[in-house]
């Protein structure tokens, strides 16, 4: 086990431990999806029970919870919703994610205070650790040669729906593999050594077998691709290969 994975479990040992003998609520920063998967391969070693939430449904950059006994809700998680947006539309460039991220980077804030980057529009929604957000409305003012302003936006008036693009085709199975070669638009040799690199993760944990089963309702990362909601077997062809919809999303 190499150094940095042995730090972030002695850390979610001491997050589950400080929650189960105070008798409180304890939250890591934000996980990617590895870290994540790593907290999930052996959960029953830990005395609390621990979730995971990013400020909206299917984020993917999440906060674990470690929770005791301890009343919990959701809104207390300490979380915050960041609007930028620009100050003038006339002079506003087309922001990407990556722009803004090196905004924050350049700034000095460390990654691991960040969740999900969302951009609607011309109206970027940064999800921060509540601990970091006064320090983002300080010192964001500008990405690249934009000028923007900021707010924090109250948990409760944030509404996001994702939208998707919509793709049926037909598989001979609905084994992660074939899956991944028909969305993923690759040869066989090739899925294979994608998924056994650890490149997919199934409902935010790691899958790096070839051979599993998709289910209904499945969200499927792809590291470097996109991610996808596979949404079922919708009937079967004549020459018997299985007729399937999954939407990625944009």
């Amino acid at each position: 086990m190499d150094k940095e994975k042995q730090f972030l479990l002695h850390r979610f040992k001491d997050l589950d431990q400080q929650a189960y003998y105070r008798n409180i609520t304890t939250f890591s920063d934000f996980l990617t999806l590895n870290e994540r998967s790593t907290l999930q391969e052996n959960l029953e070693d830990y005395y609390c029970h621990i979730s995971f939430f990013g400020g909206y449904d299917l984020s993917e950059r999440q906060i674990a919870i470690f929770q005791s006994d301890a009343p919990f809700f959701y809104e207390n998680v300490p979380i915050s919703c960041i609007e930028i947006k620009p100050l003038s539309k006339k002079y506003a460039e087309k922001l990407t994610h990556r722009d803004v991220l090196g905004a924050f980077m350049h700034s000095g804030i460390e990654r691991d205070q960040i969740g999900d980057i969302l951009i609607i529009s011309d109206i970027i929604y940064v999800f921060c650790t509540e601990k970091i957000s006064a320090y983002i409305m300080q010192e964001i003012s500008r990405i690249k040669h934009t000028s923007v302003m900021t707010r924090i936006v109250p948990m409760q008036d944030f509404d996001y729906q994702p939208e998707f693009k919509e793709v049926t085709t037909t598989i001979s199975s609905n084994r992660l593999d074939t899956f991944t070669a028909a969305a993923c638009n690759m040869s066989r040799g090739q899925t294979a050594e994608y998924i056994r690199s650890d490149q997919v993760f199934i409902n935010g944990r790691l899958c790096n077998d070839v051979n599993h089963r998709l289910n209904d309702g499945d969200v499927i990362s792809f590291r470097g691709k996109g991610k996808v909601v596979f949404d079922g077997v919708l009937g079967n062809t004549k020459k018997e290969k299985l007729r399937i919809r999954y939407r990625w999303y944009q």
